[in-house]
């Protein structure tokens, strides 16, 4: 082909940036620095055609960063300030950035039976943030179940990855943490899916995730209804260990007595 139909093949070819006289097209470039002259002829060589990518949003850069020209054709995103970019080709907050709780931490555990309620809860919370941006959702899951998670969560929109990370548990790891296998000495019907090892997962949430100094836990059929903001600043004012929001019908009576509080601050300790 002559440069006239390489240039013209080129400029059809989506995202085709550049092509050389071998006949190869491109739609990437190392910067200008690391090129190599490989030719002395005239007209034979690499073709560069400067279109200006970022002006096209052809880039398509994830939240929190920007499309930025390096050099003729040479374009990448880059990430705000304080942001950093991921393998993953995201813009995230390095954890201790986050000293003025800028990110609110949100915990979560489930199994397969709560796919469709991991689903809700998220889109819930997502839709009545005042800043959806600031939200980090920690889901806890089996490692043979977190396939499954991933599966739901990519058809709903919520792909794991720059809001929604997913922490696997690998097989006995709960119990030998917990030191013995988790029971529930009442009937199935009157508990529902207690006897789940989602339900016992939350108690390694410390371990779990260390760097966290607080975070709100949210069981997989809540819907949520209206902004968490406030109960984060309020979780951040307080000196007080746990914080509960109260409901009208406890489902199983009065769950936080002073002897409940107690041994949760002892196992915490532990842990």
């Amino acid at each position: 082909w002559g440069l006239g139909e390489l240039e013209e093949a080129c400029r059809h070819t989506y995202r085709c940036i550049a092509f050389n006289t071998n006949g190869i097209l491109k739609h990437s470039l190392k910067p200008p620095s690391g090129w190599v002259q490989w030719t002395s002829h005239p007209e034979h060589g690499l073709y560069v055609l400067d279109t200006n990518y970022c002006s096209l949003s052809l880039e398509q850069c994830p939240p929190h960063s920007h499309c930025e020209r390096h050099a003729p054709a040479n374009y990448s995103c880059v990430c705000e300030p304080l942001w950093r970019m991921n393998p993953e080709h995201l813009c995230t907050l390095p954890q201790e950035v986050d000293v003025a709780g800028a990110l609110i931490h949100v915990l979560l555990s489930v199994d397969e039976s709560h796919l469709l309620g991991l689903v809700g809860v998220v889109s819930s919370v997502l839709r009545h943030a005042a800043e959806p941006g600031r939200l980090r959702f920690h889901v806890v899951v089996a490692q043979r179940e977190k396939k499954a998670v991933e599966g739901i969560l990519h058809c709903f929109g919520l792909a794991p990855g720059h809001q929604v990370t997913l922490v696997p548990l690998e097989a006995g790891q709960l119990e030998a943490w917990l030191g013995a296998e988790p029971r529930v000495y009442s009937r199935q019907e009157d508990v529902g899916n207690l006897a789940s090892s989602a339900n016992f997962a939350r108690f390694l949430f410390p371990r779990l995730f260390p760097s966290l100094s607080r975070a709100i836990y949210l069981d997989a059929d809540t819907v949520v209804q209206s902004d968490i903001t406030p109960f984060w600043e309020q979780l951040a004012a307080s000196d007080t260990l746990l914080l509960a929001v109260p409901r009208r019908s406890p489902a199983y009576g009065d769950m936080f007595t002073g002897r409940v509080q107690q041994l949760f601050r002892d196992r915490c300790r532990r842990l």
